[in-house]
């Protein structure tokens, strides 16, 4: 640990009137490490599967896979969990995984529609943020989701959409031209209500997004998340991959995300 910290005191000593500086290859190898074994264990939309023993088995198979990742990345913080586990095995061998909580509990039936990906009720439309009806529609709706913590974008500008559950709007999401990197499109802001967070809303608002990505011609879409467990997680199941820009643009503990448009 004093390595990776590029604290030499103990074995290496720096001498009166030298140089202090101290090369942190340690920490730098494995930082260099984490991105591509992170993509390794939570870089596809299954970070487990069940692999069924005959025909008769492929329903339940199917079911189990859909479930324990849905608890695994879903109800608790995956990505963090498996970004944790893997830097301490790399620091201090072993890193180790705990468990702790009760086996007992099943899923609601609320929680098995949303295992199986049901959000047909849900209805995604791409709207006009010139509009003045639909930016105040926006607005309200960031301001119910991030309150005060982010500034109100200008939905008069980029590719916006809205997702109904029937006539009223329960969450929403932009994506506008990227100032940082080349012929792609920035997925800058995504907010569901609370009441409806679970169901699949953000990942089908990523799909019209990519849509939009494609027909604009760019080449990827790129993102970021800071201490948002939820949205790393979606980004993982949606296919991103968190990738280093050349000019980071947020901070420090920042992660980057970036997908390519096939």
């Amino acid at each position: 640990m004093d390595y990776y910290l590029g604290d030499m005191r103990k074995d290496m000593p720096a001498q009166d009137g030298r140089s202090r500086a101290v090369s942190t290859d340690v920490a730098d190898t494995i930082e260099g490490l984490m991105p591509s074994l992170m993509d390794i264990f939570a870089g596809s939309d299954e970070v487990v599967r069940f692999e069924p023993v005959g025909p008769e088995d492929e329903p339940a198979a199917q079911q189990e896979t859909d479930y324990v990742n849905h608890v695994f990345m879903q109800q608790n913080p995956g990505f963090m969990i498996l970004y944790s586990f893997i830097k301490d095995a790399l620091l201090s061998p072993p890193g180790c995984l705990g468990r702790s909580g009760s086996a007992s509990r099943r899923p609601l039936p609320s929680e098995r529609q949303v295992i199986g990906g049901n959000s047909q009720m849900y209805r995604i439309r791409e709207v006009d943020g010139q509009d003045e009806d639909v930016a105040d529609t926006l607005a309200e709706l960031h301001q119910l989701t991030f309150f005060d913590r982010a500034r109100v974008p200008a939905f008069d500008q980029g590719h916006w959409w809205l997702a109904f559950d029937g006539a009223e709007p329960v969450a929403f999401a932009g994506l506008v031209s990227s100032t940082h990197v080349d012929n792609a499109g920035y997925f800058c802001r995504v907010g569901v209500l609370r009441q409806h967070c679970g169901r699949c809303l953000q990942l089908r608002l990523m799909r019209a997004l990519e849509t939009r990505a494609r027909r604009n011609g760019w080449h990827s879409i790129v993102s970021d998340t800071t201490d948002n467990i939820a949205s790393a997680n979606n980004f993982i199941r949606a296919g991103y991959r968190l990738y280093e820009p050349e000019a980071p643009w947020a901070w420090p503990h920042t992660l980057y995300w970036r997908k390519t448009m096939g």
